[in-house]
Formats: C-alpha cells, sequence, structure tokens
C-alpha cells in the first residue's frame, strides 16, 4: 500500500507531498453496495479486495493513504485516462448488513465529471464480479 503523506511519490507525481480528499464524498450518491454471502461479512470482503490488489491480482488498483491515514482505492495506470481521476472509499452499513463503496475525489484536483466517477464504478464493479463472485449475493450501483 502506497502512504502518501509527507512524500511525493511517482505515482502521485502532480500532487504536491500529499493529497486531500473532497470532504463531501459521504453526500457523493455514487456508489456500489454489496451484499455478502453469510460466511463472509463485508469487512472480511475490504480485507479481502485490499490484499488482491497488494498481490497486484487486480492490476489496474492501488491502495492510497490520505494525509489522515485513510485508505483508498484509486485506478492507477500512471499517464492513463482514468489516472488521478477518482477514488474509492469503503464503509460498511447494516440492515441489511453490506459493504459500500463511494467515488469521491481529491480535492486538489478537478472535480471528476458524473461519466469518470460512474467509469470508476463500473471498472470496479467488473473486478468483483471477477475476483469475488462467490462472496456476493448481489451488487447495487447507485448514480
Amino acid at each position: 500500500m502506497l502512504n502518501l503523506t509527507g512524500v511525493k511519490p511517482v505515482l502521485w507525481n502532480v500532487i504536491p507531498n500529499k493529497f486531500t480528499i473532497a470532504k463531501n464524498y459521504k453526500s457523493n450518491k455514487m456508489k456500489i453496495e454489496v451484499h455478502t454471502v453469510a460466511s463472509t461479512t463485508p469487512e472480511k470482503l475490504w480485507l479481502k479486495i485490499k490484499k488482491f490488489i497488494e498481490e497486484e491480482k487486480i492490476k489496474t488498483w492501488v491502495l492510497v493513504k490520505s494525509d489522515q491515514d485513510v485508505e483508498y482505492i484509486t485506478h492507477t495506470p500512471s499517464g492513463g485516462q482514468w489516472y488521478q481521476k477518482a477514488l474509492i472509499k469503503d464503509s460498511v452499513l447494516t440492515i441489511p448488513l453490506r459493504l459500500v463503496l463511494t467515488v469521491t475525489w481529491f480535492s486538489n484536483l478537478p472535480h471528476p465529471n458524473e461519466y469518470t466517477k460512474g467509469l470508476y464504478i463500473g471498472r470496479f464493479t467488473e473486478q468483483l464480479l471477477e475476483h469475488f463472485r462467490t462472496d456476493l449475493i448481489k451488487l447495487e450501483t447507485f448514480a
């Protein structure tokens, strides 16, 4: 996992020293809600997703940390079309129990348009279906 506090990694070379997250990410309605099977809690699934990213079984995504030490997932091909456009933040909701993946963005970069946020949701949904199908009951996406 990359920790961006106090360093200027090549991956984030256009962001000075550390990055900050837009404060209103919770008000953003674009998200995936992942309903898991009984044997997989949302927390276990999140750990499994992070492990697959760290082991590069999921190659086009990377874990990053904000200056407040909060983890996010972002699309990673350096210089690619979707590089440094948005972030995905996890949370867990109850009744019913589910993992929620919400699109947010960097506060010091241009706000992504709805198309870009939708692309992040779609691409990450692909990864969930490809790698974690047996852990899921259903996926819901919200615009």
